[in-house]
């Protein structure tokens, strides 16, 4: 499944927001380069799975967050 990139970086801009935490924390935690995670928010580049992964668990939340099924995203909010 291909993901929108742009909304993958701003959900993950959300979720790290939401966690209080700083691009360079994120890296920090992740060990994913700070610049990176800036490409991801900019929708630049998209995470892989693994890299994807990393993320979530450094933030607290789930892969559906940042990356929403089809189905998640028709759902009313």
């Amino acid at each position: 499944m291909e993901y929108d990139s742009v909304l993958v970086g701003w959900n993950i801009r959300v979720e790290r927001t939401k966690a209080h935490m700083t691009q360079t924390e994120l890296s920090a935690a992740t060990g994913i380069d700070a610049a990176t995670i800036s490409k991801y928010e900019k929708g630049i580049m998209t995470p892989g799975i693994d890299k994807a992964y990393a993320i979530v668990r450094a933030l607290g939340c789930t892969l559906n967050d940042i990356c929403p099924t089809p189905a998640a995203l028709a759902a009313p909010a």
